[in-house]
């Protein structure tokens, strides 16, 4: 069963922990939030992200954006790396993690030099950076009282389905 609620806008995190597909200029604007606790999170990236993006996002017809949803700390130290990462490797990085694959020697050595000065990294509590985490954490998982993960805010719209082949026809079929 899809459930809608309507929002003006998608409430997101700060831009350094945003994962932006596609041509922002696009009239059709999906956020997907997700964590990396969330099985099936991964299993729906796994499986039909590269469709989306082939039909949705590299056509220019939609701009996607995924949001980290920080209720555990595998999503909360994802997100305090990925900040730290040049451009160029972002998306690299969340790819590799999505995928559950060994993230590769050189986006690792970047990650661990962003980290160096941080000795008591693992104690994330202490770092203003995690502060910053925690607060727009707080923020957006106030707002939203998700309870199931992926959700989707498609032009407004929460949803929550998968973003499954067919809720990618269903996009597509609401585009013409």
């Amino acid at each position: 069963m899809l459930l809608f609620i309507q929002f003006t806008e998608a409430y997101t995190l700060p831009e350094q922990y945003l994962i932006k597909y596609g041509d922002k200029m696009a009239k059709t604007k999906i956020t997907e939030y997700f964590s990396l606790g969330c099985k099936s999170c991964l299993e729906s990236f796994q499986q039909d992200f590269l469709k989306a993006k082939q039909q949705l996002i590299d056509t220019g017809e939609v701009e996607w954006i995924f949001c980290p949803y920080p209720v555990d700390l595998d999503t909360m130290y994802f997100m305090y790396i990925y900040a730290k990462l040049p451009e160029t490797q972002k998306k690299l990085f969340f790819e590799l993690i999505m995928h559950e694959e060994y993230v590769d020697e050189e986006i690792m050595s970047i990650a661990l030099a962003a980290l160096k000065q941080d000795i008591n990294f693992l104690n994330l509590q202490d770092k203003p950076e995690s502060r910053e985490i925690l607060k727009a954490g707080s923020v957006i998982i106030n707002l939203l009282k998700l309870s199931e993960l992926p959700i989707l805010n498609v032009n407004g719209e929460l949803i929550t389905d998968l973003p499954d082949e067919l809720f990618i026809q269903k996009i597509k079929g609401s585009i013409k």
